[in-house]
């Protein structure tokens, strides 16, 4: 995912397009709004893949944002979200992509409902240049635009949609039979490649329709109809049969976005400001830990896999390459699980008997580690429709000392430079106060171990700061000096 954008989202009139690069800090004063944004990703993980009555789960295991009339801006009805989601394949076959959309882009309005508190109003779909509006109707007809051409607006159509768990809803044609196609839309395209191509051609109607990686490419398309047609036809009436062959599609497209979103929620990790206290001892549980929860409270499992995989050495060797001076150690006995944190040229204690940074740190260093070095040999043979990974921090400073802080930031760099380098989309938005770990960052770019253009920084409330917009982008000269950035911001 490349960017996103939120209107009458919480305190948000408009965020304007917040660009994600593979390293995003959210600094401002407090109350400015940073949590708000971060936890809309969390809020968009707990709601896929549940079936659900309104646009979001609201309450869920991640966050808890009450309903949609406590989430919309007060004295606003609705709330749009845009998403940038770049490159997207159109199809898998074994793993691999077929052909890709480019410069998919999608836009969803929610607002009121009439039998719930809320669902999807309104749907924009922007893919290789094409453009497909939905409207959702409740009660009547919901509406298709395709390239600005009405192909569903007449309430004969009797089109309407479903829900499903995951973003966007299907469309269903004819309500008894809740046809995938429209029969009678379906009969004149048909028609019209019987009537306009050439006979005994190889190319059939529906070796071409029924597949999305041929419609979705507009030029594709066009070239195989035009070698085949008996004369010339006019451009109005070739684009009306692309816009056919599009709505003959449609469920196909959506199930594209929403394969694409599924996927995305299932790569958010969310770690949430004040993590779990530690204990002396984590009674053994018979679960596998795969996802450290946002409040950190299942890490002592987590770390009892590695142990058992003999993957515990290679998370400490890394903290120990990170120069983070302490190791994990775990003891069994019958039932329970005591963590032991080891520090350098110290005996091990148990966790609840160090500082209390150490619980507090390890969540988000398990976390971080986990995403890029920790992959299981299914995950890394597997191709999907989203390669984006969204790692998202909440004031990763709390309890720890400045030093640690700086440590904590270098590690960063060097996560993040190794993801670019090795292709991988791995995306961190960190939430922070720390002057320490943002002027760290700006060194590593003025000794030139850290390239300014994987780095954001966007400051909230920054109108309080005389600056135009309420949230601002700024970020790093070539030489490491903050750019766009107001006088005494941490002060």
């Amino acid at each position: 995912m490349k960017s996103i954008q939120l209107k009458n989202y919480k305190c948000f009139e408009n965020t304007g397009e917040m660009e994600l690069r593979p390293l995003n800090f959210l600094v401002g004063s407090n109350s400015s709004g940073k949590s708000s944004f971060l936890e809309f990703f969390p809020l968009l993980q707990q709601s896929m893949k549940i079936n659900r009555d309104g646009a979001f789960l609201w309450v869920g295991s991640n966050v808890d944002t009450n309903n949609f009339e406590t989430v919309v801006r007060h004295g606003e009805k609705k709330i749009e979200i845009d998403f940038n989601l770049g490159r997207v394949p159109v199809a898998l076959v074994n793993g691999r992509p077929l052909k890709y959309m480019e410069d998919v882009m999608v836009k969803i309005v929610i607002s009121t409902s009439v039998f719930y508190s809320d669902s999807i109003e309104y749907v924009e779909i922007y893919f290789n240049g094409q453009l497909v509006k939905l409207e959702l109707n409740e009660v009547g007809t919901d509406r298709i635009e395709i390239n600005g051409e009405a192909m569903i607006n007449d309430e004969k159509d009797d089109v309407f949609h479903l829900p499903n768990n995951s973003l966007i809803p299907s469309i269903a044609f004819n309500a008894p039979l809740m046809e995938q196609h429209s029969e009678k839309y379906s009969k004149e395209l048909l028609s019209w490649f019987k009537s306009n191509l050439k006979e005994n051609e190889r190319l059939m109607p529906g070796s071409l329709i029924f597949r999305p990686r041929y419609v979705f490419d507009r030029q594709t398309f066009e070239d195989m109809i035009k070698r085949q047609l008996k004369a010339e036809v006019a451009p109005e009436e070739l684009n009306h049969i692309y816009n056919l062959s599009l709505l003959f599609n449609i469920n196909e497209l959506i199930d594209i976005i929403n394969y694409y979103m599924i996927e995305l929620s299932d790569k958010i990790e969310f770690i949430q400001p004040l993590r779990a206290n530690a204990e002396r001892y984590y009674r053994k549980r018979n679960i596998s830990v795969s996802k450290i929860s946002p409040s950190g409270d299942n890490i002592a499992m987590f770390f009892l896999r590695l142990k058992k995989e003999n993957k515990l050495v290679d998370f400490n060797d890394w903290l120990n390459v990170n120069n983070f001076e302490f190791w994990v150690d775990l003891n069994e006995e019958g039932g329970f699980v005591e963590m032991k944190i080891v520090e350098k040229d110290k005996e091990g204690q148990n966790m609840v008997d160090v500082g209390f940074g150490y619980s507090q740190i390890l969540p988000i260093l398990a976390t971080i580690w986990k995403e890029l070095y920790y992959v299981d040999e299914m995950s890394r043979s597997r191709t999907g429709y989203c390669s984006t990974n969204l790692i998202l921090i909440e004031q990763p400073e709390l309890h720890l000392h400045p030093r640690f802080q700086i440590k904590f930031s270098e590690m960063l760099a060097k996560c993040v430079e190794q993801a670019v380098n090795a292709g991988v989309d791995i995306k961190f938005i960190i939430e922070t106060h720390s002057q320490d770990i943002i002027n760290n960052i700006g060194r590593n770019i003025a000794y030139k171990k850290f390239n300014p253009d994987w780095v954001n920084i966007y400051l909230f409330n920054a109108q309080h700061e005389n600056m135009e917009n309420y949230i601002e982008k700024a970020g790093f000269t070539n030489e490491g000096f903050l750019n766009n950035w107001p006088v005494g911001f941490f002060s």
